[in-house]
């Protein structure tokens, strides 16, 4: 079909071959110099009504449009060629898009590295990971108890930094179990008698049994300042302990800042007679205890995370004097 159309153009062109398939330009003969190149605007550059295209799951997609001079020569086939504005995309616009997801999750999996629970700094979102799991008795004594008579550690070359650091991190209600008030002393738990004070108690004279010709010789009668059970007190943070039902627990202790403080005061001389009283009271120094309730560990089962236990301390050390 042949067509004439603006002054200075001849040539062949027909529009009913025009199809989707051919992507190619008509050749044309210009008897005068070519319009300039197409220049392709963008949708807020347009000046022209352009509406943006979506497919049929509702993903918008960019739309350009081809400056010319005349709107009547369908420059890109399968578009018509009294539209201002032509779309230039892909034609299969939902696989374009479902290819753009693919590559954007594979970059992400790629780009995230392993955590790991030593060195990460992330609080919450992994648990340490164990190959293997051996079976422990939870009721024999570790190591930093096994030449004492103490039901606790205060110092302990196996602690499980690592491990403990670990399950901080990842127990997102670590907050609301952990409480402590780590600065402790006298001045604060023990009425009528300054921090100063009890530390400078001296029972370094009383034996708890008298060195003379007397059952209650010298050495019970005089001494320095001090209870009337000589005790040792200390403001600790133990380690491992054994809970109530006799087992072996991991104290969370200086992990991350986290601490956490307990009285214990312990008698020297159990059942010794109080100092300073006559023997006709048939006086006794008698250990209390007192139930704390700590975080912990269980070192023969790491799944369990962090709990709350129970455990048995020295507390006091009083003078007991029966009924007469």
């Amino acid at each position: 079909m042949r067509r004439q159309s603006r002054k200075g153009y001849q040539g062949n062109f027909d529009y009913r071959n025009t199809s989707r398939t051919h992507h190619s330009i008509p050749t044309a003969q210009w008897s005068s110099p070519p319009p300039p190149p197409p220049r392709l605007l963008q949708l807020h550059e347009a000046p022209c009504d352009v509406t943006r295209s979506s497919g049929k799951d509702g993903l918008a997609f960019p739309v350009y449009m081809v400056e010319r001079e005349s709107s009547e020569v369908s420059v890109v086939p399968g578009y018509s060629a009294s539209t201002p504005a032509l779309l230039l995309w892909t034609r299969n616009k939902k696989m374009a898009a479902k290819l753009a997801i693919l590559v954007a999750m594979v970059g992400l999996a790629a780009a995230t590295p392993e955590a790991d629970p030593k060195t990460s700094t992330h609080h919450h979102g992994y648990f340490p990971v164990y190959a293997h799991h051996t079976y422990c008795d939870a009721t024999v004594a570790p190591t930093c108890a096994q030449n004492s008579t103490l039901n606790y550690c205060l110092d302990d070359e196996e602690y499980p930094q690592y491990e403990i650091k670990a399950y901080v991190h990842a127990d997102i209600v670590f907050l609301k179990k952990y409480a402590d008030i780590p600065s402790q002393s006298a001045d604060d738990l023990v009425d009528g008698i300054t921090k100063e004070q009890e530390e400078g108690f001296d029972y370094s004279y009383y034996t708890g049994a008298s060195t003379g010709d007397s059952p209650y010789d010298l050495t019970h009668w005089s001494g320095p300042e001090g209870y009337l059970c000589p005790s040792d007190v200390v403001y600790a943070m133990p380690r491992r302990a054994r809970n109530v039902e006799g087992k072996w627990r991991v104290i969370v202790n200086d992990v991350h800042y986290y601490t956490q403080t307990a009285r214990l005061e312990t008698c020297l001389f159990p059942g010794a007679a109080c100092r300073a009283l006559a023997p006709c009271f048939s006086s006794t120094c008698t250990q209390k205890y007192i139930y704390h309730r700590l975080l912990s560990w269980d070192p023969c089962d790491p799944y369990k995370g962090l709990f709350i236990d129970a455990y048995r301390l020295p507390a006091a050390c009083s003078c007991h004097v029966p009924t007469l």
